[in-house]
């Protein structure tokens, strides 16, 4: 069980990340000549790889870059080129606990095998559950460093680094003189083209000859590959599909097929369009996008005008963050590196990192705004993964009302660079972003030498079946994990013990899985506090001279 809730989600991660990186090389290969939407980014990536970059066009780095992915994520890599981002003492302790991971392909297959019972088991020490463990721990260091890092980079390449803004969210993003297309898709490209597609100018005309002012898109948050941080309009989880349908304001609505037997009836009672969406793996193009939304666009004049409704429930909250936002960090002398986050951390200013992740299913939106008030209370920065749309606009802990609760040092800290204290970062499939964040915090020195030495921890608030390999990788790494509802895994159980008993040993890391949340957000500062490994660097006297200065003064110098 705990092999087989790993290698599920990874697979359709790894087919998300393959088709992303499959449009960039077709991208690269255009006779046209590709178009990168972050030629910045592009230049960065294939610096990382170890691409000379001086004098080249973005068509050729493209083609290269994609290549170079694919290749981690196929059949014949012995050992995933990502790891190399990790450091060095991590991967030292990766290699003495034998869960280096090779290719992610390469990992799966080998899950497959073991799942199907085909593997032939060794005699002696290495028993048959070690075997599975192993297995299990390689598989989601393949997903989170490999399937990741390859979706998160095509896609910044093709669609652009996300940016901060302010995004609509609820039902009220639905718009009365708009062409409404709303999806809900685990493809990620499809969603991205269907954008797109809609801000084309003859996506404009064409609705305008047909009545309507615009063409608006908006996703169910978070399988469409985080949209929101893209500046899409979110509906919310899954669940508001059938309420959104209803209204009789959607015209078009892309879905999977395990939706539309649920769907059928109620949009045979209104106008809407129900398209299901291919396969992830298929072949997308924005041509496909385009006939699409002209589709969308033919049915606009079908819409009953008396009875269609625009529901008023939702508003508007902040996403889009990335590595590149932490890098302009309040009174940051150092803008290429997170250097300014860790001067803050020494100071005393912040107290550490708190990566949150919440996939919606299972956990209550009140309770996680409870868990979120009481972390950033406690100067505990906040980065953001999942399907918090619903949760975290409607609570407000993704607004800049959360400065209400953030303690005097978080909020000095970051309210001079318009920085919230909750970091919206993407979905779970980016968990990538994080791996790089906490990477570089150890490259900037300050902090201790590895991933494990850093006042950080992941906080999930309510276990989740699909989130198992996230929260394996993660512990691997070097993070500490806190889930608020344990799940199958809250104590007493003995799965819990008997697959996290040597991870504090082999790591530095361990899963905490509790009963509850109320005990959550002090766990938490007991946890970093645990882990603060401080060294003084030649920020440390001017860090700490800045941070006895009134909270005005340490705004207005910053």
């Amino acid at each position: 069980m705990f092999l087989a809730d790993i290698y599920e989600p990874a697979r359709g991660r790894m087919l998300q990340a393959r088709e992303l990186a499959d449009a960039l090389l077709a991208a690269g290969r255009r006779p046209d000549g590709a178009r990168s939407r972050d030629t910045k980014r592009l230049r960065a990536v294939a610096r990382s790889l170890g691409l000379p970059v001086s004098g080249r066009q973005p068509p050729d780095l493209m083609e290269e870059v994609a290549g170079i992915l694919l290749a981690d994520l196929g059949a014949g890599v012995k050992r995933l080129r990502a790891i190399d981002r990790a450091p060095a003492p991590l991967r030292r302790r990766w290699k003495a606990a034998g869960v280096l991971p090779a290719g992610v392909e390469v990992e799966l297959s080998r899950t497959e095998r073991l799942l199907a019972q085909e593997e032939v088991w060794e005699n002696g020490p290495r028993s048959r559950a070690r075997v599975l463990f192993e297995q299990g721990l390689r598989t989601a260091l393949a997903d989170a460093w490999g399937s990741s890092t390859v979706a998160t980079a095509a896609s910044d390449i093709l669609f652009g680094t996300p940016r901060p803004a302010n995004v609509t969210h609820g039902l009220s993003a639905l718009k009365r003189y708009s062409v409404n297309v709303v999806v809900s898709s685990a493809n990620p490209l499809l969603t991205q083209l269907l954008r797109l597609a809609a801000r084309e100018p003859e996506a404009a005309t064409y609705a305008r000859a047909h009545g309507a002012r615009a063409v608006s898109v908006s996703t169910l948050a978070c399988p469409e590959l985080e949209a929101g941080r893209r500046h899409l309009a979110v509906l919310g989880d899954p669940s508001a599909l059938p309420e959104a349908l209803a209204g009789g304001m959607v015209d078009l609505a892309l879905v999977d097929g395990r939706y539309v037997a649920s769907l059928t009836g109620k949009s045979r009672d209104q106008h809407t369009e129900l398209v299901i969406a291919a396969r992830t793996g298929a072949a997308h193009d924005l041509d496909s996008a385009r006939r699409i939304v002209r589709r969308a666009i033919e049915n606009y004049p079908n819409r009953d005008r008396k009875r269609a409704r625009a529901p008023r429930t939702g508003g508007t909250l902040m996403a889009g963050f990335s590595d590149e936002s932490l890098r302009l960090l309040a009174g940051s002398r150092f803008g290429t590196s997170l250097a300014a986050l860790n001067e803050r951390i020494t100071s005393g200013q912040i107290t550490g990192l708190a990566v949150l992740l919440d996939c919606g299913e299972g956990s209550d939106p009140a309770q996680t705004a409870g868990i979120v008030r009481d972390l950033v209370a406690r100067d505990i920065l906040v980065l953001a993964f999942g399907c918090l749309a619903r949760g975290g606009g409607d609570e407000g802990y993704l607004t800049g009302a959360t400065f209400d609760h953030a303690g005097p040092g978080l909020a000095a800290a970051l309210e001079s660079a318009g920085l919230p204290p909750v970091l919206h970062a993407g979905g779970t499939a980016d968990i990538s972003r994080a791996l790089s964040i906490v990477t570089e915090m150890v490259a900037a020195g300050g902090l201790g030498d590895d991933i494990a030495d850093l006042p950080a921890l992941t906080v999930l608030p309510a276990y989740c079946a699909t989130h198992l390999g996230l929260i394996v990788a993660l512990v691997v790494s070097g993070l500490d994990v806190m889930v608020a509802e344990g799940g199958r895994f809250a104590p007493p159980s003995v799965a819990l013990a008997a697959l996290t008993r040597e991870w504090p040993d082999l790591f530095g890391s361990r899963a905490l899985f509790l009963d509850g949340p109320a005990e959550v957000a002090e766990q938490a500062a007991e946890t970093i506090s645990r882990r603060r490994v401080l060294e003084l660097d030649r920020f440390g006297a001017w860090a700490a001279a800045e941070s006895i200065l009134p909270r005005g003064q340490r705004a207005e110098r910053a």
